[in-house]
């Protein structure tokens, strides 16, 4: 897979719904982020979201307005020719060059001849493909699964794809034979043995065969979660309910907002209030908060009267809401702020920090930034001061190394405090795979962990 980077420049665009994080080389939509020139330090900490580092894996690295490959000794590969470079799957990459997309492996050579007018990321083996206004599907040699015969289509999700033809929707198999029959009048890929499909203007829902095992009677329906769907009936402004596999209604539809089963509880809205249910419909959690997140790591952020906490699916507090703002637990920790200022506080609900910092970050490798004084430093999961506060900016940790400004340039410490790359550049992003994008001026490369130049700081972007 290729290695990919955020350039450190630009406000990071919002990453692409997973169904739909694909390449269309005619509107260039992508789910890598290509940003600007203007230096951003803030938006360099993240690296884009990629896949783990492979031997022989490469960084697409910009020149000009071309795209290149280079691997990581920053010896050049692929000398820069591509208009673009899309999403990595499966091992394969898509690149665009003279308006025309195909895809490399991880070594930057050519699988497929960039001889297509749109392209989507690989899934389950098969890439879809569009020549003209017609979409096909190709396997990972180049050659053709599917005919482009199609107005549009999904990525192949267990065994199936969902196709448009004619205005109607159905489902193929990887040898492009009907599996259900092209009837509706919009159809979602499978999940967990169930695709949503719309007949008119209401959702149902269909198993393999293309069986209707739920009626389309829904105004609004949502994928099966631990056996359970939510759906919605009354128009726009209707009701939220339950259903089972057979289509049977679990819980009347009598909530104005919910979300989907997740260990045996859903949450509910009710009078502008939120509580939660168990699959009986029977209410666990009272509909008293403002606000009620996700359960992650057995604890969920709650609000009420104006004050942020943490509640168990039990209902129990494992913080009781007595802060301004609270953020998720990191590592065992939650950032929260009150009066202004910013703590830390563990999940038995004990002060790990008081209040008394300007600003803060949550907990990463065992280290928090924290902002007094004007100044920012570090302290580990006991509350102890680990890095003295004394940069003017403190990054999170990742493998081992931060980010720290002084004096409006960036270099990286390690855990103790040390430096390991003194602030020389204008930006610096976290380590990933061993990797870090710095950038001077206006060009960017990539350092090791030890502080030595990988990739020479001269390309006009890095992913």
């Amino acid at each position: 897979m290729i290695f990919a980077f955020l350039s450190s420049a630009g406000k990071r665009k919002r990453p692409l719904p997973a169904l739909i994080a694909f390449l269309l080389c005619s509107s260039l939509l992508f789910c890598g982020c290509s940003l600007g020139k203007k230096v951003d330090p803030y938006v360099t900490k993240a690296p884009a979201e990629t896949g783990e580092s492979l031997p022989g894996t490469l960084i697409a690295a910009k020149t000009g307005d071309k795209w290149g490959f280079v691997d990581s000794n920053g010896k050049t590969v692929v000398t820069p020719e591509y208009d673009e470079i899309g999403a990595s799957s499966e091992g394969l990459t898509a690149v665009v060059k003279g308006g025309k997309c195909g895809f490399v492996d991880s070594t930057g050579k050519v699988v497929v001849g960039p001889v297509y007018d749109g392209a989507m990321a690989f899934s389950e083996g098969l890439a879809a493909v569009r020549t003209g206004d017609k979409w096909g599907f190709i396997d990972k040699e180049g050659d053709l699964a599917v005919s482009p015969a199609y107005d549009f289509v999904w990525p192949f999700a267990g065994g199936t794809a969902a196709v448009q033809k004619d205005g109607k929707w159905g489902y193929i198999d990887p040898a492009g034979k009907t599996k259900v029959e092209l009837r509706f009048d919009y159809a979602e890929p499978f999940s967990g043995g169930f695709a949503r499909v719309m007949s008119g203007e209401k959702y149902g829902f269909i198993d393999g065969s293309g069986k209707t095992v739920v009626q389309p009677l829904f105004d609004a329906a949502f994928d099966f979660s631990e056996g359970m769907a939510r759906v919605k009936t009354g128009g726009e402004n209707g009701l939220y309910g339950y259903i089972d596999a057979s289509g049977a209604t679990v819980v009347e539809p009598r909530f104005s907002d919910a979300t989907d089963f997740e260990n045996g509880i859903a949450r509910v809205m009710i009078d502008g209030k939120w509580g939660a249910i168990d699959k009986t419909g029977e209410t666990v959690i009272e509909p008293v908060y403002t606000e009620f997140g996700a359960f992650g790591d057995g604890a969920a952020i709650v609000s009420l009267d104006g004050k942020a906490g943490f509640i168990a699916p039990d209902g129990t507090y494992i913080v009781p809401p007595s802060y301004d703002d609270v953020w998720p637990f990191s590592e065992g920790i939650a950032l929260v702020r009150s009066a202004g200022l910013f703590g830390f506080v563990g999940r038995n609900g004990k002060t790990v920090a008081p209040a008394v910092y300007e600003d803060a970050a949550a907990f990463s490798g065992e280290r928090a930034a924290v902002k007094t004084g004007g100044k920012w430093g570090y302290i580990d999961t006991a509350g102890r001061t680990a890095v003295a506060p004394a940069y003017d900016y403190a990054f999170p940790f990742s493998e081992g190394l931060a980010a720290v400004e002084a004096g409006g340039k960036y270099g990286y410490i390690d855990r103790n405090g040390q430096t390991v790359v003194s602030p020389e550049y204008d930006a610096a992003m976290g380590f990933r795979n061993g990797l870090a994008v710095v950038g001077t001026g206006e060009k960017y490369g990539a350092l090791g962990k030890d502080g030595k130049t990988v990739v020479p700081v001269m390309f006009d972007e890095i992913r």
